[in-house]
């Protein structure tokens, strides 16, 4: 899953992955940030969750520490 900020137009889109956005296909998915709110996950430092009108969307921050552990 990939996440598109639109900040012009305060929105969030999701992608399959970052190739269907490079190639701007239809987004999966568009959440408009004003009539959503924003809280802290469980792990405050790299985790949070967007609650949306329809569903909520849990967020984690990848840090570059956990990049270059993963590679």
């Amino acid at each position: 899953m990939f996440f598109a900020l639109d900040e012009s137009k305060n929105l969030l889109t999701s992608y399959k992955d970052e190739m269907d956005f490079l190639k701007k296909k239809k987004p999966l998915e568009k959440i408009r940030l004003d009539q959503a709110a924003c809280t802290l996950g469980e792990n405050s430092e790299t985790e949070f969750i967007i609650h949306g009108k329809t569903r909520n969307i849990k967020i984690f921050m990848l840090t570059e520490t956990y990049k270059a552990q993963m590679e």
